[in-house]
């Protein structure tokens, strides 16, 4: 399969993994029924039951192969239909002062995943008027929380918004934060999104940072599977795509999260790791009532700390951080 970013016919295989494979890392086996609805509906996205992940050799962007994003279905039997949003991320206060330096109350702002407005909130009045902010979410959950901002949200995708409800509005800034690795048709979609920006106008993405994720794929954390995450992006890749929508990049920053933070999330991510094995004893852990999940869970992670060390301190690299943030610019 051809690049999906550049064209380049010239990729290899980075790795590959059963759908089986890819169950397990979602659903744990004691979840039978559910297990078994993921690894079925997984054989319409992986039709000869693997799935492979290949790397261009031109921009080095990652991807799925086939290129084909997880569906409302996937996200329903995976997740359960959590709505956790995290309200405090770096990716947005790094956001915040970059528009801080653009000098401007009046924008026409469009958020894509918008949760239940974290980040609406903290541009709300500052930088533009709750009129004009527009935000999209697949859960009803979120939506609702979204309009009581007294925002324009909708239930929908996107990208049947621009010929209708948003067909005649060029925004001054559009937001994607940790969802452009979430979708297939790349390309096509940030085309379709560059031509509602404004001149001038910014689009500001934020992905996992690639290096970052091969930290934990190479230090016994939890892998980055499809069909969640379809795509894995650096500023190469970036790059590429700019050349293909006519977008200059603009700026791009690596999250600086504390050494603590990572580490944190570093051994809970090994913790999750151990338990998708079965009859493991995070595993096990899995199924204790409450109290004893939460205290045995914990010991686990201090004991993950105590094995990983080698690995923890690794963590000091700043380009480890966490988050790739990039800032793209319409002339």
């Amino acid at each position: 399969m051809d690049c999906p970013i550049c064209g380049e016919k010239n990729t290899k295989e980075f790795d590959r993994y059963s759908a089986e494979r890819i169950t397990n890392c979602y659903v744990n086996k004691r979840f039978k029924e559910r297990y078994n609805q993921l690894l079925e509906h997984l054989g319409t996205f992986y039709p000869n039951g693997v799935c492979t992940r290949r790397q261009c050799s031109s921009c080095s962007f990652l991807y799925a192969s086939p290129f084909k994003a997880g569906d409302s279905i996937f996200y329903k039997l995976a997740y359960e239909d959590r709505d956790f949003y995290p309200q405090e991320k770096w990716e947005y206060d790094f956001a915040l002062s970059f528009l801080e330096k653009q000098n401007r109350t009046d924008l026409k702002v469009l958020e894509i995943g918008a949760g239940n407005g974290a980040f609406v909130r903290k541009i709300l009045t500052r930088f533009a008027k709750k009129e004009d902010i527009f935000a999209t979410d697949f859960s009803l959950g979120a939506i609702s929380k979204l309009k009581e901002l007294g925002i324009n949200a909708y239930n929908e995708d996107i990208r049947n918004l621009f010929p209708t409800s948003l067909k005649d509005i060029k925004f001054n800034l559009i937001c994607l934060f940790q969802s452009l690795e979430h979708m297939d048709g790349v390309v096509d979609f940030v085309k379709s999104l560059s031509s509602h920006l404004a001149s001038n106008g910014r689009m500001i993405i934020t992905v996992p940072n690639d290096k970052h994720i091969d930290f934990n794929e190479s230090n016994h954390a939890l892998m980055d599977l499809p069909p969640n995450h379809v795509s894995r992006w650096n500023v190469q890749s970036f790059i590429a795509l700019c050349k293909q929508t006519e977008l200059e990049l603009e700026i791009s920053e690596i999250s600086n999260e504390s050494f603590l933070s990572k580490t944190k999330l570093y051994l809970l991510y090994c913790y999750l790791k151990k338990a998708e094995e079965f009859g493991s004893f995070p595993h096990q852990i899995e199924q204790y009532k409450k109290v004893f999940r939460f205290i045995f869970k914990r010991l686990y992670i201090a004991f993950l700390g105590l094995i990983h060390i080698k690995s923890v301190f690794k963590l000091l690299n700043p380009e480890l951080g966490e988050t790739l943030f990039v800032v793209l610019k319409k002339s």
